[in-house]
């Protein structure tokens, strides 16, 4: 299992006008980090467009408004221990705003941004001994598919991309899957997901449903039950792995993750964005608790470089059902 990672941490703008980098420093130790290069820049609407998943023009302005300081980080599970560091700076600051991300510090969650973000701010360095492997969420619908091939291709190109998981609704997948599985070749590998419902005390939830073998269930896209503990059943008999999908914290989520640990749940979406510090902190407590669950991320725009599984918490995520 690789531990031993490198992550891109960027001081935003409002994080340099508090000076926030004293802190972000001094609490490296703490979690494990060491600097292996820092540099401080000012970006330009174009540098932000090439390295940066958002596009909104305010997010263009917020990130152009000032100098911002980046971090070149090693360490164990690094992208994992620098979620929790800025986290813990953000609480610090009372800064839990969701909207334009005004949240002081930025980090490359995912492999093929550490790729863009590292060359981008650091490149003088050589990272390819960096990157085992990138990961990527795609969600698929049938007016996408041709643009999301493109931008697959460009990112392995650049980003050394590995493989991509290209996340499709139960319905669709029989026909899209197809149309994307022959695109695996040449140094990467494309792997399905599926995504559906399950019902539990008169609500509805998300589950994704992973295949690292490549191959469909063709039982579970067959199947019409939306009782969690079926659906568990049959994606686990064709090696699927199964994860609850971002779910905002109620009352009932606690004894919901519960019941689905029992049941066999292989993980749950924890770093999302919506998410605020205080239900990350009650999800991790259950998570946590008795059988562990893997922490794994998570996005619901469908974007290139929205991003399910760190490559730590992945690797466990497969150990777990080995």
């Amino acid at each position: 299992m690789v531990e031993i990672e490198y992550t891109v941490a960027v001081i935003k703008p409002d994080g340099m006008e508090l000076q926030v980098e004293l802190q972000f420093e001094s609490l490296l130790e703490k979690y494990g980090l060491t600097v292996c290069s820092s540099k401080q820049s000012r970006l330009s609407q174009r540098d932000v467009e090439a390295v940066f998943a958002k596009n909104s023009p305010q997010y263009f302005m917020y990130m152009t408004s000032g100098p911002v300081n980046a971090y070149l980080l090693r360490g164990f599970r690094a992208s994992e221990a620098l979620y929790f560091l800025k986290q813990e700076i953000r609480a610090a600051y009372a800064c839990e705003e969701r909207g334009i991300m005004k949240n002081l510090i930025h980090s490359c969650d995912v492999g093929n941004e550490f790729a863009m973000q590292s060359r981008f701010f650091f490149p003088e360095d050589e990272f390819e001994y960096c990157m085992g492997i990138a990961d990527l969420y795609v969600k698929l619908t049938e007016e996408s598919i041709k643009q999301k091939k493109i931008e697959m291709r460009t990112l392995q190109e650049r980003g050394n991309l590995r493989w991509a998981y290209c996340v499709m609704a139960k319905e669709k997948a029989p026909a899209l899957w197809p149309l994307i599985a022959k695109d695996s070749g040449g140094g990467l590998t494309v792997l399905p997901a599926l995504e559906m419902e399950f019902d539990w005390q008169g609500s509805a939830y998300p589950l994704l449903v992973y295949f690292p073998d490549g191959q469909i269930s063709a039982g579970l896209v067959a199947e019409q039950s939306r009782d969690p503990q079926v659906l568990l059943k049959a994606a686990h008999t064709d090696a699927g792995l199964c994860a609850l999908g971002y779910t905002p914290w109620r009352e009932e989520t606690a004894p919901l993750l519960r019941e689905l640990k029992r049941c066999g749940l292989d993980g749950v979406v924890a770093f999302d964005a919506a998410r605020s510090l205080q239900e990350l902190d009650q999800l991790i407590r259950v998570a946590d608790d008795e059988l562990r669950l893997p922490l794994i991320g998570g996005s619901r725009n469908g974007h290139i470089g929205s991003i399910t599984i760190g490559n730590a918490e992945y690797t466990e995520f497969l150990e777990r059902c080995k």
